[in-house]
């Protein structure tokens, strides 16, 4: 549950007041669409790529002296998108092409059925407290389960039966890649939980947060390659410090990258890729903005730290009221 773990937020703390001020909301900041975005982009796949293009030369010149097998990794990571990305296992594709809006339940049904794992996680999603009914148990039926998700949800159960497939730690077999799984996890349920004081989506908002850090994923799978019997290999030739550094400054591009070449919106991709808001997005992103204080809340939580929120307002110039979210986050404390 989200509570037992935000407790380490605020036992014995309690959050700074809201500035006085109140949120922040500049003039030149929109509500972001997919119709806004693309208008302003006609293809966000280019600046991201522009993006981590940008951050593989930083990255080459923070670190001059990485050797040749290390370089020609790294450059690995830059290369056209549907190299560097992992394909949708194809049921996942095909349940994914039915969950369109207006998508009816019977044909949902038929294709969730098709697969075993991916019915086990959508009865998992459906039992959820955010959609679990008043008095009403575990969903008794696949139909039950995407009655009561409805095709968003039944979309969001489909993506990370995907991911664990593709990217989590049994595809990759490295530690540090379960680490990311769970920190994404705990941000997808928090930001799901933020998103009413953000104007978001909770759906979107789920899917935003579980993703924000597929990059990273994506990264560990291309520098640690699993063996053929699943188990990673015992290192990579690229050396940690790089390889840290590499996570650090490529991960939100590659995650964009990845978001749109699942077919997942252009909304999704361009809260993946700029949820650290440096620099501050100019169009008004609400998911970027619940996916980055939900990981941030998240942090703070394993570091046994104060969540400032005063500071996350200033820093990454949120626009939602800070009460609102202060008041969410001890709401579900308490529960």
């Amino acid at each position: 549950m989200i509570n037992r773990f935000l407790h380490r937020l605020f036992e014995r703390r309690s959050l700074p007041a809201p500035s006085p001020a109140g949120p922040v909301a500049p003039d030149d900041l929109v509500p972001m669409t997919d119709e806004h975005a693309a208008a302003a982009e006609p293809d966000p796949s280019a600046w991201f790529r522009a993006r981590l293009v940008a951050a593989r030369g930083t990255l080459a010149e923070r670190h001059p002296e990485t050797p040749v097998p290390a370089v020609i990794a790294l450059d690995a990571l830059v290369a056209p998108t549907e190299q560097l990305v992992p394909a949708l296992p194809a049921w996942a594709g095909d349940f994914l092409a039915q969950c369109g809006p207006g998508a009816d339940a019977a044909t949902l049904l038929r294709a969730a059925g098709r697969d075993a794992a991916l019915a086990e996680v959508i009865l998992r999603h459906a039992d959820h407290p955010s959609v679990r009914l008043p008095g009403r148990g575990a969903p008794a039926t696949l139909r039950e389960a995407i009655d009561r998700l409805g095709p968003v949800g039944a979309r969001n159960a489909a993506v990370d039966a995907a991911v664990r497939a593709t990217l989590a730690p049994g595809a990759t077999g490295e530690r540090l890649a379960g680490k990311v799984w769970e920190h994404s996890r705990r941000v997808a349920d928090l930001a799901r939980h933020l998103a009413p004081a953000f104007g978001a989506p909770h759906d979107d908002a789920w899917l935003a947060g579980l993703l924000h850090d597929v990059g990273k994923l994506v990264i560990l799978r291309t520098l640690l390659p699993a063996r053929a019997d699943g188990s990673a290999p015992a290192s990579s030739v690229v050396a940690w410090p790089v390889a840290r550094d590499a996570l650090l400054q490529l991960h939100e591009a590659i995650g964009g990258l990845t978001v749109m070449q699942w077919g997942l919106g252009q909304h999704v991709a361009r809260a993946v890729a700029a949820h650290h808001r440096r620099p501050v997005p100019q169009v008004r992103d609400v998911l970027g903005e619940a996916v980055h204080v939900a990981e941030r809340a998240d942090l703070a939580a394993l570091r046994g730290q104060m969540l400032d929120l005063t500071r996350v307002w200033d820093e990454a110039r949120i626009t939602a009221t800070h009460g609102r979210v202060a008041g969410l986050l001890l709401r579900e404390v308490e529960a």
